[in-house]
């Protein structure tokens, strides 16, 4: 059975849709501006990323050869998911675009290569910068003075929450992106489809929160080791009292929000379903 086997409207010879329902119209409409409200938010939160993370790295003063590297990747990041977007998607979303498109005149599929292409070199940018910053964290001489370092676990707050914010979106828009599917299926269908969509959100928003905590992880520690080894310089017989004074402890309702944060993709692609966005 593939997508075109949940057809809500029969293909008329001359190429055109016979339009039976026109709750059917509204369906499609609401999901396409959904959908779009949702690539829209994700492009701006991707601008953001990738503004602060190219800073980081310019901060960083990379050789030559790294700069060639970082600019070569990312552009060539660009042309990978548009024009072979067939091809890095999975078999049923292929099909389901497709059947989008021969049903609603409206094609996703370049889009939907625009928007990976977006992510992926946002998301290069940023484990670039994390990874310069870890290097900067780990190789500084240790000081008295710490502003320095609180400058740095600054510069990764902000990044891991623009971070925390785009990915709940991108999780979202891969919900709404399926419902599209749904949308333009048979009324005995839908449940199928809205399962299959289900199943693959959540995967992403458990993908997602994976990589977050891979991503982000490694730096928190540094930056917290980096702290302790100043609050020996500082002469301080507590460690942990004094990170907790500069503000680099671990208290209970911290290590709760940076858990809150990780999961956050996952809890949102579980709720999406749940309330039926």
């Amino acid at each position: 059975m593939g997508a075109n086997d949940f057809a809500l409207v029969p293909q008329l010879a001359g190429g055109g849709l016979k339009v039976l329902d026109p709750e059917w119209q509204a369906r499609i409409a609401a999901a396409r501006t959904h959908w779009s409200t949702s690539v829209f938010l994700g492009a701006v939160l991707a601008l953001a990323i990738t503004v602060v993370s190219a800073r980081r790295i310019y901060v960083a003063r990379p050789s030559g050869r790294a700069w060639v590297f970082i600019v070569g990747v990312w552009f060539a990041i660009w042309p990978i998911f548009i024009l072979f977007i067939n091809y890095l998607t999975p078999p049923f979303g292929v099909h389901e675009m497709r059947f989008v498109r021969d049903r609603s005149s409206f094609n996703p599929a370049w889009r939907l290569g625009v928007v990976l292409a977006g992510l992926f070199s946002a998301a290069f940018l940023l484990a670039i910068a994390l990874s310069f910053l870890r290097r900067s964290v780990a190789t500084h001489p240790v000081e008295k003075d710490v502003q320095w370092l609180r400058d740095e676990q600054q510069t990764m707050r902000t990044l891991l929450s623009i971070s925390v914010v785009w990915l709940v979106n991108g999780v979202i828009g891969v919900g709404l992106l399926h419902r599209m599917g749904s949308a333009v299926a048979r009324a005995d269908a839908r449940s199928a489809m809205d399962a299959l969509g289900a199943s693959t959100t959540i995967f992403q928003g458990a993908f997602f929160s994976a990589l977050l905590a891979a991503v982000f992880a490694p730096v928190e520690l540094a930056i917290r080791d980096a702290a302790a080894g100043a609050g020996r310089l500082n002469g301080a017989e507590d460690t942990e009292a004094w990170l907790e004074k500069t503000g680099f402890g671990g208290s209970v309702s911290k290590a709760l929000l940076k858990i809150l944060a990780v999961f956050a993709p996952l809890l949102a692609g579980v709720l999406q379903n749940l309330a039926k966005l």
